[in-house]
């Protein structure tokens, strides 16, 4: 078995948070695409832990037809056209330490790093680009490839296990995010669930789905890592 350890990590609101800018853009993107009553269901619909593929299935699913691939195609190029615009203007905000751990995490031979996020990859890399962060994680798991974010999972693990020197698996697997479905989807690979507190899910509400971690600031991840490793 190898000692190469995998760490994924959702994106939004674990990595950093941007105020209702993927709202805003789906918004934007319903109405260019589908017309201006396209958005009217958006209010109701929860972002936390979802991927946009499964929040496009819901708002289209009482005319389920005009989802062609076609169509699905474009609407998420139009979404990442208004994410881009959105990020000219106000750059995803990272929270803090995540600059800097990140930076020593991929400097490491011992980790990998990926993704496990509700984002379609081009407004994923948008993000982390502006970001200075996307050259760090260089494979994932995306929003646009499976509505399910369980089966995003196991997409990135197979990407992982594609990578040389990983050939032989990891010695540990660990997926961090904000929500039950991230704990969820780190239970469907095997993975160690670090769940963060953040607005949507407290400490308490992510004690209720069993992570391995619940945690208040993604910096302590580093001293998780450290403490897996030596015990």
């Amino acid at each position: 078995m190898s000692q190469r350890r995998l760490l994924l990590f959702d994106i939004d609101g674990t990595l950093g948070r941007h105020v209702n800018e993927g709202r805003n853009a789906y918004d934007k993107a319903l109405r260019r695409v589908f017309g201006p009553n396209a958005s009217l269901g958006l209010p109701q619909v929860s972002f936390a832990g979802a991927t946009d593929l499964a929040i496009l299935q819901h708002l289209t699913q009482d005319a389920p037809e005009t989802l062609t691939p076609a169509l699905q195609e474009t609407f998420f190029d139009v979404l990442h056209q208004e994410y881009s615009a959105i990020y000219k203007q106000n750059p995803f905000g990272l929270f803090p330490g995540v600059q800097e751990m990140t930076e020593h995490l991929s400097k490491q031979s011992e980790f990998l790093l990926g993704l496990v996020t509700g984002n379609i990859e081009t407004c994923a890399r948008t993000k982390l680009g502006a970001a200075g962060l996307e050259k760090r994680f260089r494979f994932g798991g995306f929003g646009n490839e499976h509505h399910d974010r369980n089966e995003l999972a196991r997409i990135a693990l197979k990407r992982a296990n594609a990578f040389p020197g990983s050939e032989n698996g990891f010695s540990e697997i660990w997926l961090t995010g904000d929500t039950p479905k991230d704990i969820e989807a780190a239970k469907t690979i095997g993975a160690k669930a670090v769940a963060i507190s953040s607005h949507h899910y407290s400490r308490e509400d992510l004690q209720a789905h069993q992570p391995d971690w619940v945690i208040d600031d993604i910096r302590e991840l580093l001293e998780l890592l450290k403490t897996s490793k030596d015990s």
